[in-house]
């Protein structure tokens, strides 16, 4: 696939709808908001010492008192640490490690680092003890029983975007999303898809990811079944471009929580919920008809969903 075909049609329409969030988001430094998934006003929780266009991905630990935050600043990939209330904000890691999720144990945090060729890293939550789990992996995941990793990769021959899956020490290896076809070519857009992936809480045998379909406005939130690799399309979405470089999973699996917009002009992007089976969507932000929303994150009890918030004045 040329150059040229990557960034023209939907791609080109979907990057610039993301390059405008990002240019609300350089306005001002990061606001983490908290909902209740039930409903409710949103409440803002504390203002981060980074700006907010930075952040890409959030994450709880399992016992629920710290956040990950996964950042690009200035180019460079960062990792940071915060307490659940805001507070105790620290830089973990080295320059150019990004998208941090935490083992099921909460001891080590899995995370992307290098930016021309992505590697899988445990890391402690101090940034010692640094170990290559993967290479050529990046937006890695554990399985609820930590005996496995999803991870995105390239694939050969197709150089597409594609998921794998592996052993928690790298080994073993296969590919359970196969969106290119060598006959038909890309079925998704190669820009935004698939993305995020995440195991299903309840089922070690499910991942959850995004994608948004090539010649469509459209985007797609799907489980794969690693067993079988059956793929079930839980949300379709027509004329919605997704922004959330995760798409959340509740920690109950009943629910799934992401960010979005309907339209482009005037640009508006917010918080989304349905239930796992697609029925039941609704925005959780409407309340906050001046704020941009991204990248969406459950607390292990499922109690509270948190996010990023930008003033869209």
């Amino acid at each position: 696939m040329t150059e040229e075909r990557r960034t023209t049609g939907l791609g080109s329409r979907m990057n610039c709808m993301i390059l405008a969030f990002l240019l609300f988001c350089a306005r001002s430094h990061a606001q983490i908001y908290k909902v209740d998934p039930a409903g409710g006003h949103p409440e803002r929780l504390k203002q981060l010492p980074i700006q907010a266009e930075s952040i890409r991905t959030l994450s709880y630990k399992p016992d629920g008192k710290r956040i990950a935050i996964g950042a690009f600043v200035e180019n460079h990939g960062r990792i940071y640490l915060v307490n659940s209330d805001g507070t105790g904000f620290q830089q973990v890691g080295v320059l150019d490690m990004y998208a941090p999720t935490f083992t099921p144990d909460g001891k080590k945090l899995l995370v992307t680092g290098g930016l021309r060729t992505p590697t899988l890293y445990l890391i402690g939550l101090d940034g010692s003890g640094q170990s290559a789990i993967k290479s050529d992996a990046q937006m890695g995941s554990f399985s609820p029983d930590g005996t496995k990793i999803v991870f995105m990769r390239r694939a050969v021959p197709s150089e597409e975007e594609e998921l794998f899956i592996c052993n928690a020490d790298g080994s073993s290896e296969r590919q359970i999303t196969h969106m290119y076809s060598a006959t038909t070519g890309p079925a998704f857009n190669p820009i935004n898809g698939p993305k995020g992936p995440a195991f299903d809480p309840r089922n070690s045998a499910h991942v959850l990811y995004s994608n948004s379909r090539l010649g469509s406005s459209s985007f797609d939130i799907s489980l794969v079944d690693i067993s079988n690799l059956n793929v079930h399309t839980i949300l379709n979405l027509a004329g919605a471009m997704p922004v959330s470089d995760r798409v959340a999973l509740s920690p109950d699996g009943k629910m799934i929580a992401f960010s979005r917009t309907a339209s482009e002009t005037p640009v508006k992007f917010d918080i989304m919920m349905s239930n796992v089976d697609g029925t039941g969507l609704r925005n959780l932000t409407s309340s906050l008809p001046s704020v941009n929303a991204g990248v969406p994150a459950f607390s292990p009890d499922g109690k509270a969903l948190i996010f990023v918030g930008i003033p869209a004045d």
